[in-house]
């Protein structure tokens, strides 16, 4: 696809995909894969809008919790609690809709560009603490621990801020 940093987000789905292999196994012959790629399809068949042109896959997770998550590029995860609790084919259709639009409103590129907003401000916020701690005479000590405070409180934001996409996000893609 023709896009705005589409380069930055392929290369954010090869390590998010990596990630997501690393943490789950990949169930290849689930019985309701072809369920899903049929209404996976039907879905992008009727969608409203011109389509960003992203190669959909869906793939199934052996995890007992429910969930579902879309990364860019098109990789929708389902889990095997999520399948085992859905009870008809409309509530499966919703989920994968839902999926679709985090990928065509970008949502891993632009949760991933608030994070690195965040954390150049939390560099910054940093940086200014130390200069404060010195120049109202702290000593090399001082400094070093009121930076590391600080650049702790950003990771953990980070951390935090990463944990799924925002509710604004979510809502969003429901929405759309």
């Amino acid at each position: 696809p023709t896009l705005d940093d589409y380069y930055l987000e392929k290369s954010l789905v090869q390590g998010v995909n990596g990630a997501i292999r690393t943490r789950w196994e990949i169930e290849y012959d689930h019985p309701k894969l072809e369920q899903i790629e049929e209404i996976l399809n039907n879905i992008l068949k009727n969608w409203t809008e011109t389509l960003k042109g992203y190669n959909y896959r869906p793939h199934i997770i052996i995890d007992e919790d429910p969930n579902a998550f879309a990364v860019a590029g098109g990789n929708l995860y389902f889990s095997t609690g999520l399948l085992e609790m859905i009870e008809d084919e409309s509530e499966l259709e919703f989920v994968i809709a839902h999926e679709i639009a985090h990928v065509e409103r970008r949502h891993t590129l632009r949760q991933f560009k608030l994070q690195q907003k965040k954390a150049l401000q939390g560099i910054i916020a940093s940086a200014l603490l130390g200069v404060g701690v010195y120049a109202s005479g702290g000593d090399a000590q001082s400094i070093a621990a009121a930076t590391t405070i600080s650049t702790m409180l950003v990771e953990y934001s980070n951390v935090y801020l990463m944990k799924g996409y925002s509710r604004e996000l979510e809502q969003e893609a429901d929405i759309f």
